[in-house]
């Protein structure tokens, strides 16, 4: 029996990403800990999380300058002038 939906599958590639991690073990790990300031509280090292922290605190500013950019481009007069795409 054919199902509704046959036309729809196996008909284009699929593709994934594969994400690795390097975790420090051993006497990386101590060294680490000892030359780089590392919180044991929080689990990580401070330079990282103050990374993280200046990140969280810029992005909704550098969200809204996006949308607003993106925005002025496409309400340009340039952007109006394009009807169609043309080969």
């Amino acid at each position: 029996m054919e199902n509704i939906f046959d036309q729809f599958t196996g008909k284009y590639s699929l593709s994934k990403t594969l994400r690795f991690e390097l975790k420090p073990v051993g006497k990386t790990l101590e060294k680490m800990r000892e030359h780089f300031e590392y919180d044991k509280n929080i689990q990580t090292f401070l330079y990282d999380q103050r990374i993280e922290d200046a990140y969280q605190t810029l992005k909704p500013e550098v969200d809204k300058f996006h949308e607003e950019f993106i925005t002025d481009s496409l309400q340009s007069q340039s952007a109006k002038g394009i009807d169609s795409l043309q080969c």
